[in-house]
């Protein structure tokens, strides 16, 4: 069946019914309406002639396309800010016709939103929120409106050092209802719980058992979104959505290693305190566990393509240092793992193999380092890694060469590794040098206590 969509002087023009039914679905759920998989309700009324002539498939002309269009062109390079400038301020835009066009409006919240998030500003926050407020009451359900408002508790609250709690409450909300249907909301929802239980267990406000759970729920959701939901995409939105899963399987990767026994600090245990090596911790499900995540990163590096490092690599995030840190620090766990596990002969390689990806990531850092558009910090923390598989290779002048200029948690390292290397009269120089307000102090004051008793 066949609709007319117009009969201008080049003759009648038709639209079929399943475009009809596609326009409606699609602008039912931008308006909240209707949510995706669902059916579209039996009547639907149509109030004005914009969206009338959008469901007949008509170019529909607005008085501000000018502006949008402009917009558009601006959001292509991510100029927030001069789209910013196309509006009217904070405290003249009630007094013009965008205060009524909730499809203007939203433009200038995305914006505003997107320019808060890599830069703080009082001025653009308070307009930000008097936008949100306006948008809802225009309508109430707008999924681009919701989105934003996510988006920018979401930000505020994973970015910050002073986590509030009703930052986390709102987006939390919100991105329950959106995650249903977003592939994009989705990923933000678990990164959002996983900021959330972090910050709850560096407060000591869950236990331990809680926050086991926790581990798993957020491990669970990322391998969900790295399978199945991603799986599930059509072509299309599996380009659009690529950078998430990209960030999906970062998160997974790095929360996962955060997640393991730390090796290192088990191996010096045993070598320096004679503390027991648990079974469980040699295991074949923590053999399988490390297993699962060379698999996610090797995966990860494929679609990133980090053989060649671009600056655009450098500058997304996650980037090419915080990818081939993570590779490197995988390596690094295997080859203590095959340590402890007592098979020596297997392990040289994995360090070997770690102190390749950090040779190379040291080396794209000193290439772009004076690059004025390449925006990143130098990846001196690497080295840390680079000194303890440098210690397991026997190369000890190499591994101290790390620590030139180290900063104090490096010197807590550097300590460790004189302590197993029996120089314990530099370690104990080392340690009295860490200042008190260093989060490496107490635990530094641990180790000179141990060292002043055990070698007397």
């Amino acid at each position: 069946m066949q609709v007319v969509r117009n009969t201008e002087a080049s003759g009648i023009d038709y639209i079929t019914c399943e475009e009809v039914r596609r326009h409606l679905y699609g602008h039912s759920i931008k308006r909240g309406i209707t949510k995706q998989k669902e059916q579209l309700l039996t009547l639907y009324i149509v109030s004005d002639i914009n969206t009338y002539n959008y469901i007949k498939g008509q170019k529909v002309e607005s008085k501000f396309q000018s502006l949008m269009e402009k917009a558009i062109e601006y959001q292509k390079c991510n100029k927030w800010d001069e789209i910013i400038a196309l509006f009217p301020a904070n405290n003249e835009i009630e007094n013009t016709d965008y205060w009524e066009e909730v499809e203007c409006l939203n433009v200038l919240l995305f914006a505003l939103s997107m320019s808060l998030g890599r830069k703080y500003d009082v001025r653009n926050e308070k307009y930000f929120l008097k936008l949100i407020e306006r948008c809802l009451e225009l309508e109430p359900n707008h999924r681009q409106t919701l989105s934003t408002k996510a988006y920018f508790y979401y930000n505020r609250y994973c970015n910050s050092k002073n986590k509030k709690i009703d930052d986390y409450k709102i987006a939390r909300e919100i991105l329950f209802e959106l995650k249903e249907t977003s592939y994009k909301e989705k990923y933000r929802y678990i990164k959002l719980q996983e900021a959330y239980y972090e910050n709850n267990a560096f407060k000591g406000n869950i236990s331990r058992e809680e926050w086991s759970s926790k581990v798993n729920e957020v491990i669970d959701g990322y391998k969900e979104l790295t399978k199945e939901d991603y799986d599930a995409l059509k072509e299309d939105d599996k380009k659009k959505f690529k950078n998430y899963y990209i960030k999906a399987l970062y998160g997974l990767a790095a929360f996962s290693i955060d997640e393991l026994f730390n090796y290192w600090d088990i191996y010096f245990n045993w070598k320096v305190g004679k503390k027991e090596i648990k079974q469980i911790m040699i295991s074949s499900k923590y053999d399988e566990k490390i297993s699962d995540i060379e698999s996610t990163l090797q995966q990860l590096t494929e679609y990133c393509d980090i053989n060649n490092p671009t600056i655009d690599l450098i500058n997304e995030k996650p980037s090419y240092f915080d990818i081939q840190y993570r590779m490197a620090q995988i390596y690094q766990i295997r080859g203590i793992f095959e340590v402890l596990r007592g098979n020596k002969e297997h392990c040289y390689d994995y360090f070997r193999k770690s102190n390749e990806i950090i040779e190379k990531l040291l080396e794209v850092a000193t290439k772009y380092r004076n690059n004025e558009n390449a925006k990143f910090s130098f990846p001196n923390h690497t080295k840390k890694i680079q000194a303890i598989n440098y210690y397991y290779l026997g190369d000890n002048e190499k591994c101290h060469n790390c620590f030139y200029r180290a900063k104090v948690y490096m010197q807590y390292e550097e300590a460790r590794l004189y302590v197993l290397q029996k120089e314990i009269d530099k370690a104990i120089q080392i340690l009295q040098m860490i200042p008190k307000n260093d989060k490496c102090f107490n635990k530094s004051q641990r180790l000179l206590e141990y060292l002043k008793n055990e070698y007397k």
